[in-house]
């Protein structure tokens, strides 16, 4: 085992000074495919995370975001359970998160919010990505909204308040129409009574789930609570407590890296996130 370790760096190394990346990773390849030890298998998968990275950044040197992340995404979804996968992980949402603000410098909303509702939580740009997508969705809404006046507002709001629509559909809900009145009268009192009820609401049914065991129904209305309040840390701390029951009875870490995987494989990927779904779909149905 010593030997081919050996032998895999000392190859490697005579490939990257000669300048031919195709062999050296072709190499690496042929190694983790022998799945000859884990320790080794790490390693190999390490070096030839690298290489591909190094490939992605050229790409996106030369202007081609998206190209970067499908060739760090083809890379991840075949060795992206392996623990020496790691940094592709953290570089691809550093160009989904660059991608995503340039879609929204662009006034390209929805696909913004697309590519920012992909970022893993635990990566250095999720916090952020999760304030874009509550300001993006609200501005989205609120610059429709505010062309009517405080009274068309208010009866609107009440409307979809009486409801239940406090969240969706789109330029139809309770919230953001309040939130649009509060952008007109910042000092209107039953705009900020009924954005506080809502908030309050969203926390309880969320916290009620968690204490009766049903972390799937809590988990979907922290997420709806945390785009209105994303700065919530006791919420955020119930929605992991959720997630780690969820995962339980299985090896947390590679139960996690196979969700990471699966998530990257379907083919719909931003498209069949719970955001887009849930805030720009009508027809979803389910919890308001």
């Amino acid at each position: 085992m010593l030997f081919t370790e050996i032998k895999c760096r000392k190859n490697r190394r005579h490939y990257l000074k000669k300048g031919n990346i195709k062999d050296a990773q072709r190499l690496l390849d042929a190694i983790i495919s022998k799945d000859i030890n884990d320790d080794v298998s790490k390693k190999a998968v390490s070096l030839l995370c690298q290489i591909v990275i190094k490939e992605a950044d050229i790409l996106a040197s030369k202007g081609n975001f998206r190209g970067a992340q499908a060739h760090l995404a083809d890379f991840l979804k075949k060795y992206g359970r392996n623990p020496g996968s790691q940094k592709a992980w953290l570089k691809l949402d550093q160009y989904r998160f660059e991608e995503a603000k340039r879609l929204e410098a662009k006034g390209e909303y929805i696909e913004a919010m697309r590519k920012y509702s992909l970022i893993e939580k635990g990566s250095p740009y999720f916090e952020e990505a999760k304030q874009k997508i509550h300001n993006i969705w609200l501005q989205y809404q609120t610059t429709q909204l505010k062309k009517q006046t405080i009274e068309q507002l208010l009866e609107k709001a009440d409307r979809a308040f009486k409801k239940g629509n406090y969240l969706r559909p789109v330029n139809k809900n309770a919230y953001a129409t309040y939130e649009a009145v509060l952008s007109l009268d910042p000092n209107n009192q039953i705009a900020k009574e009924r954005i506080k009820i809502i908030r309050n609401i969203l926390r309880k049914k969320g916290k009620d789930a968690l204490d009766k065991g049903n972390c799937k129904k809590a988990i979907i209305w922290f997420e709806k609570y945390l785009l209105i309040s994303p700065k919530d840390k006791k919420v955020q701390i119930w929605k992991n407590i959720c997630q780690k029951r969820l995962a339980s009875g299985k090896e947390n870490k590679t139960y996690i890296q196979k969700k990471r995987v699966e998530k990257l494989l379907e083919e719909s990927g931003a498209k069949s996130s719970w955001i887009m779904q849930y805030l720009f779909d009508e027809n979803e149905s389910g919890v308001k």
